[in-house]
């Protein structure tokens, strides 16, 4: 049975000074009482508010805490493999700054991990708090398109809540530098026999600020992704036997 024995947990942001401080200190509080050995990781995709200077404060005062401050923007994809490039520790957690759902879902997510000796655990949402009608519909259409293309048997493929098996997440060579970065995980994921393991959280919406991610300029860059790695896929299967 696996057993995860140290954590580090790994928050993309971009102009996220309402959440940054918050977010890190939940972490902190929630992770601290799963294991001894974790590290918290902000990733600031080049934030042009007081993200970087809040980020800056909290790193000086704590070495549980470490910061990586991309040069220029690179979107979802760019951040997130930055963070997990920094990352040291077994298992590794990915979750938004705006806390898409309750931070102590990272014991049920360790515990699964364990328990189903899983390399990824997804959680999706079930029933959610203060949702709107735009956001569950792009959701259900999106989810149902890549499970009609690539057949990846995953309830929410861009729920911001997913815990890895470092060596494992490492071995998958993600090349997406977008949002699709998520779909493309656990495609190469089931492609490589992986064991996925998912359960319900409850999804609560952003309270403070702007989401950068619902908004048609990066649902079209999904889209374009996406069609780029279909092609890719289409023209690899024939030769891999």
């Amino acid at each position: 049975m696996k057993k995860v024995d140290s954590l580090s947990v790994v928050i993309p942001m971009y102009n996220e000074e309402y959440y940054a401080r918050e977010v890190v200190a939940e972490a902190i509080r929630v992770v601290s009482s799963v294991t001894p050995c974790f590290e918290v990781i902000a990733v600031d995709d080049h934030s042009s508010d007081a993200t970087p200077v809040i980020l800056e404060n909290l790193v000086s005062g704590d070495s549980r805490i470490k910061t990586v401050r991309n040069s220029r923007r690179l979107g979802l994809g760019g951040a997130l493999l930055a963070g997990f490039a920094a990352a040291s520790k077994s298992a590794v957690l990915y979750t938004d700054a705006d806390f898409p759902c309750d931070m102590g879902n990272i014991r049920r997510a360790v515990e699964l991990m364990e328990r189903e000796d899983a390399d990824i655990v997804s959680a999706y949402r079930s029933g959610c708090l203060r949702e709107n009608f735009h956001r569950s519909a792009y959701s259900f259409v999106f989810n149902g398109m890549v499970n009609l293309f690539f057949n990846s048997g995953i309830k929410d493929v861009n729920f911001s809540f997913k815990l890895f098996d470092r060596g494992k997440l490492n071995a998958l060579r993600i090349g997406s530098r977008g949002s699709f970065i998520n779909t493309e995980m656990f495609v190469k994921a089931k492609r490589s026999g992986y064991k996925i393991a998912q359960f319900p959280a409850q999804y609560l919406r952003r309270a403070k600020g702007v989401s950068k991610l619902d908004n048609f300029g990066n649902i079209f860059g999904i889209l374009r992704e996406m069609a780029c790695f279909a092609v890719s896929e289409r023209k690899r299967r024939p030769f891999d036997k």
